[in-house]
């Protein structure tokens, strides 16, 4: 049997952790190997080659995952932000390997804070965080943590897939699309 990788291209350190915990242990049964790359470190031609290398590989695929709000002026229109991001990667042959997250990655690691820890974190239960940005985020940060960094990691320790689907619609819907069981 070959033996199959994935690159899943993240914006930056915080998507990278979150997709190393939680998405990873989701794709073994599918790919022997993922790398996870931040290509907000990379230039544009580092980009564009990185996907010219990987494009027509047989046992070789890619993912690229970009929030909604990073877009500017495109935000509210997902076709617009997968546009930008295909500009920054060069010629993807496939529009189905861009992800978007709405509105940022901590929306994701937001939705799956189980009960126990919001009533620690004294966090308010939400019924959905498909909006939540950043800064919404930060704010909910409880004073005993030193960083924002130090938060998410703490999420992680104790984080439910299986709430956190239901709570984000682009985090459901990335999941369903890849076939990723929780």
């Amino acid at each position: 049997m070959p033996y199959k990788q994935l690159y899943i291209f993240v914006e930056g350190p915080d998507d990278k952790r979150f997709f190393e915990n939680i998405i990873k242990p989701l794709f073994t049964s599918q790919y022997d190997y993922l790398y996870f790359i931040s290509y907000s470190t990379l230039s544009n031609a580092q980009r564009k080659n990185f996907i010219k290398s990987l494009q027509n590989q047989i046992f070789i695929d890619y993912l690229i995952i970009g929030d909604f709000d990073a877009r500017g002026n495109l935000k509210h229109c997902k076709t617009k932000c997968k546009s930008s991001i295909t500009k920054k990667f060069g010629n993807i042959a496939n529009n189905d390997k861009i992800f978007i997250v709405v509105e940022e990655i901590e929306s994701w690691y937001l939705a799956g804070i189980k009960e126990s820890k919001l009533k620690l974190y004294k966090i308010n239960k939400y019924t959905d965080t498909q909006f939540i940005t950043k800064e919404n985020f930060v704010s909910l940060i409880p004073k005993q943590f030193l960083s924002v960094s130090d938060f998410m990691i703490d999420i992680l320790k104790d984080y439910s897939i299986t709430k956190a689907k239901v709570m984000n619609k682009s985090l459901n819907y990335f999941l369903t699309k890849n076939k990723l069981k929780t």
